[in-house]
């Protein structure tokens, strides 16, 4: 059995940590560019005008709901209140449920 120096060990164990810490950087500034011309080429946000509700660029409208469906309908009647307000087909209408986030809701 071929034993290892501590030396050696140390001088090998920082070799690695340090190629991989300098691989890690250059894959951050090339991975930059990459995100930098995706964000140039990202479609355009959708309108909020408020936390609740979204309107895409092709009329698909998110409604959020930061309430629990328990049996009382609102999964299926608070779609169809917004469809019928904003004046779109129920199958334009879409529900998602909110993120745990107590600033926004």
């Amino acid at each position: 059995m071929n034993t290892v120096s501590r030396r050696d060990f140390v001088v090998v164990l920082t070799s690695a940590g340090g190629g991989l810490l300098l691989g890690c950087r250059m894959g951050e500034r090339s991975g930059t560019a990459t995100a930098a011309a995706a964000a140039a080429a990202a479609p355009p946000p959708a309108f909020a005008p408020n936390a609740f509700i979204r309107v895409g660029t092709d009329g698909r409208v998110t409604l959020i709901m930061n309430q629990v469906e328990m049996g009382q309908g609102t999964y299926t009647s608070m779609p169809m209140l917004l469809a019928e307000e904003l004046e779109v087909g129920l199958d334009q209408v879409q529900l998602e449920h909110a993120p745990p986030d107590d600033k926004l809701y």
